[in-house]
């Protein structure tokens, strides 16, 4: 009797220990001091928003510059920079490869949290 309650009591043991969330949390975003020069600027050029063909000043094409502060500030007060990004019904999806045109990979998620967080701010 004594070891049908120690195998009891292991096998309790073992069965809650193995029901633990199997899936690895999602990375926290740290959305803390998000500026222009410190965070947007770096997402912008890290994927090349502001390039020949996309954004760049004086480029004519999309919606405006991404090439500084002054043209980001306005490209984002035309309101559709979000949508874009979330690739939301009636919005052209970026960010898009300029040589092919598609818009194969989505910015992160991170990335659109820190962007949204500098627009609220």
């Amino acid at each position: 009797m004594k070891y049908a309650i120690y195998l009891f009591a292991f096998a309790t043991i073992f069965t809650v220990a193995a029901c633990g969330d199997d899936e690895d949390p999602k990375p926290s975003c740290n959305l803390d001091n998000i500026t222009y020069t410190n965070t947007i600027a770096q997402i912008i050029t890290d994927n090349g928003c502001a390039q020949s063909g996309c954004h760049q000043a004086g480029s004519g094409l999309g919606s405006g510059s991404l090439a500084n502060y002054e043209d980001t500030k306005e490209f984002v007060l035309k309101g559709r920079i979000l949508g874009s990004l979330r690739r939301e019904n009636g919005f052209a999806a970026m960010p898009r490869d300029p040589a092919t045109g598609n818009a194969d990979t989505p910015l992160a998620e991170c990335d659109i949290d820190k962007i949204e967080a500098w627009i609220d701010a």
